[in-house]
């Protein structure tokens, strides 16, 4: 467990730090384009993602399962590479070609007509991230961790420098958004190159054949199909929730105001816990595989329960976090107490939001992509139902019960195979349970302490006491409760080595298979 949150705390900085840049660079780009401009640019850059969605999202956990399972055979994860670049590239290649040479035709895919160029600019990055994925699958899988976090922090970096250097000096701004459309393509095009250097350093491409094609095929293809209902869900979403609101009786831009509050500012902020989720996820991925294929049930089970453990625990502290000053930082971040509101209601989404990730990645590094997918459409069906016949009950918080229901619903699923396939010990859930129980009345403290200095204190500085007060107690109540152990950590921390816990009664009788406790030997005597 060591090795994973030290390799999830790597990769967790890189992620941060990309997601800071990025964050920046769209403040710079919504000053300098404008709100029109950034519409062009988004539609553009939203029909664009859906085409790398379906040529290159299955193929780096494909890949790097694969590459895992080959094990002391670097020859072979070679050829499987060797194999994705191959598949990814002629897939995209027609794809590219096609879309160029039709490119007059293809403006029924686009509201606006100036979008046209910006996506026809974007078409060199499409090749370009079937490379990308390929490669990066390789580094994943082979557990070069701090090449692959680099990797993505430096294709955020170009983007943001190339972005910066090309809009110096222009005015117009159908000039503006194409070299906006071009920086996109470069930061594509430095972390391809960045991406075969760095995988080049310990391995090389390789003649392939069916042996490799068909597995990435077959892992592959769930995966896409996965991303790809997400991408529409979200559409369906975006769509039916304004109109279900207006029949409701809000006006139209009530109902497009209030999606907006919930889709744009709080959604990004329960995605929180994700980010730390996420780069535990990473580093499961090539353990699983090995684990699994060499049908080691005790490490693989060891691995998952710590992993899960953790993840909760995150989560935990973030809601905690939330309950207790929520309202105020959203509504002071985004200036919209709406959003405060909305987030504090919301918070309970991110406990089934880490189940939900965390699963679908050990059962894709597991080989269970299909049944990946199935949960999903089902969890997908739940949230379309939930946006149609609720928000005439409930409003906007329709979509926090359609969430609800389908990340419940995916989880509670995956974590049922994961345990027949792997014989999990669902123990996790009770602490994940008693460290919720904790966090509720510790994340209400919070608030009650800020609320009441924010009578004498400045609003910011009471909520940072009220928060600090939130964790603090829940740390607090986990040691008292036994989910955190201190005391271990410190000896741990003095290169004590830990006291090796004594088995209880009742399992040195079941141990012992008649009832009875083993006596110990007596020991010889010195002249036998």
């Amino acid at each position: 467990m060591k090795q994973i949150v030290k390799a999830a705390f790597l990769i967790t900085v890189f992620s941060v730090a990309s997601r800071a840049v990025g964050f920046l660079y769209r403040i710079f780009l919504s000053r300098t384009l404008g709100a029109e401009g950034m519409g062009i640019l988004q539609v553009a850059l939203s029909v664009f993602g859906v085409l790398v969605t379906f040529t290159s999202s299955g193929l780096p956990v494909t890949v790097s399962r694969l590459t895992a399972r080959s094990g002391r055979d670097p020859a072979e994860g070679d050829r499987i590479v060797t194999s994705a670049a191959l598949l990814g590239l002629s897939v995209a290649g027609v794809l590219a070609l096609l879309l160029f040479l039709l490119r007059e035709q293809l403006g029924f895919l686009f509201s606006d007509g100036r979008c046209l160029p910006v996506f026809t600019a974007l078409l060199p990055a499409f090749l370009a991230s079937a490379l990308y994925s390929a490669c990066r699958g390789g580094l994943w899988g082979n557990k070069s961790f701090l090449s692959y976090s680099l990797v993505e922090f430096c294709e955020e970096a170009a983007m943001v420098a190339a972005g910066v250097i090309f809009l110096q000096g222009v005015d117009l701004l159908a000039d503006k958004t194409l070299n906006a459309a071009r920086a996109v393509t470069v930061s594509y095009l430095t972390a391809a190159v960045l991406t075969v250097v760095l995988y080049l350093r310990r391995g090389k491409f390789r003649r392939c054949g069916k042996k490799q094609f068909l597995p990435l095929l077959k892992g592959a293809a769930p995966i896409t199909a996965v991303r790809l209902l997400g991408c529409l869900l979200g559409s369906a979403v975006a769509i039916l929730m304004p109109q279900r609101l207006t029949a409701a009786g809000m006006t139209p831009a009530e109902a497009l105001s209030l999606y907006g509050v919930m889709s744009g500012m709080v959604m990004p902020l329960l995605f929180l816990p994700g980010t730390v989720t996420g780069s535990v996820a990473l580093v499961l991925v090539p353990e699983v595989s090995v684990t699994s294929q060499k049908k080691d049930k005790a490490a693989l089970n060891q691995n998952l329960s710590d992993s899960l453990n953790f993840s909760l625990l995150v989560a935990c502290i973030i809601l905690c976090g939330y309950l207790s000053c929520g309202r105020s930082f959203a509504s002071t971040l985004y200036e919209n107490p709406e959003a405060g509101r909305l987030l504090t209601v919301s918070a309970g989404l991110m406990i089934p939001m880490t189940l939900s990730q965390l699963s679908s990645t050990i059962m894709n590094s597991l080989g269970l992509e299909s049944r990946v997918m199935r949960h999903f459409a089902l969890g997908a069906a739940c949230m379309l139902g939930a946006v149609i016949l609720l928000p005439s009950l409930i409003g906007i918080y329709a979509i926090v019960v359609g969430n609800l229901l389908q990340l419940t619903l995916s989880a509670v699923l995956n974590l049922r195979v994961i345990r027949r396939q792997s014989g999990l010990s669902m123990s996790f859930l009770k602490n994940g349970l008693r460290c919720l129980l904790l966090g509720i009345p510790a994340g209400c403290l919070g608030r009650m302490t800020a609320e009441l200095l924010s009578h004498f204190l400045p609003a910011l500085l009471a909520s940072g006491i009220g928060l600090g007060i939130a964790v603090g107690s829940l740390a607090l109540l986990c040691c008292l409760f036994g989910l955190l152990d201190l005391g271990l950590l410190l000896r741990r921390g003095q290169g004590k080595p830990a006291e090796e816990k004594k088995p209880s009664l009742f399992r040195r009788l079941k141990a012992n298979g008649k009832g009875r406790l083993r006596r110990k030997a007596p020991a010889p005597k010195s002249g036998s």
